[in-house]
């Protein structure tokens, strides 16, 4: 994941009590967003926002911060662009959010102990959340390069933790970070033509006498 991130764009609809779960993939976000009227709204974070922990006699959850407001609440200062993405098999190249990252009213928090976000002040309508992915999901795919960072880190950790010598877990862990190592140039090594393109940056052409 370090080497090689992914940013992802989710979409989603607030549950009844103001909640959003994480995908599985989840990291960190980049940006939260709010979809009324096709138009997007980035929301405010808010660490001071109290987290849904009561339940009634019946074990579900009772809402204690949800306060549904409207799209005229939503003081537009700024804005920033969305990763391009797909949404139901349709490419999403630009999408531009509303608000800057600060409104007056929308705002939301993580709850990182039960895997959603929480909202409050904002209509239960749809949201958009760009993330940063660890790539560990129903429909990832494995790199031919990173084969041997699984298959060297398997080893590693397995030899780390049984009575093997120290000779041996060192001469695996060697073995894991030369693979680290080989995938990381592998992955960011720049091909011929961005190398080419970043030594003609500099030239420029003239009329000849």
């Amino acid at each position: 994941m370090g080497i090689n991130p992914s940013v992802e764009v989710m979409y989603a609809n607030i549950d009844s009590i103001g909640c959003v779960d994480m995908p599985i993939d989840y990291e960190y976000y980049t940006k939260v967003g709010l979809l009324i009227n096709g138009t997007c709204y980035t929301l405010t974070r808010n660490d001071n926002m109290p987290l849904n922990r009561r339940t009634d006699t019946c074990g579900d959850e009772i809402d204690d911060t949800l306060v549904s407001a409207t799209a005229t609440n939503l003081a537009i200062i700024n804005g920033y662009y969305f990763a391009a993405h797909y949404r139901s098999g349709n490419y999403v190249g630009e999408m531009y959010g509303l608000g800057g990252g600060y409104n007056q009213a929308g705002y939301f928090r993580e709850d990182n102990k039960l895997r959603r976000f929480q909202f409050t002040e904002v209509p239960l309508t749809e949201v958009v959340i760009e993330y940063v992915s660890n790539g560990a999901n129903e429909g990832s795919l494995l790199d031919d390069l990173a084969v041997n960072v699984i298959r060297f880190g398997v080893h590693d950790q397995m030899t780390l933790f049984s009575a093997v010598n120290q000779a041996e877990k060192s001469r695996m862990e060697g073995r894991f970070n030369q693979a680290v190592l080989d995938y990381s140039v592998n992955k960011t090594i720049p091909t011929v033509g961005e190398y080419l393109d970043s030594q003609y940056r500099g030239y420029k052409s003239s009329p000849k006498r």
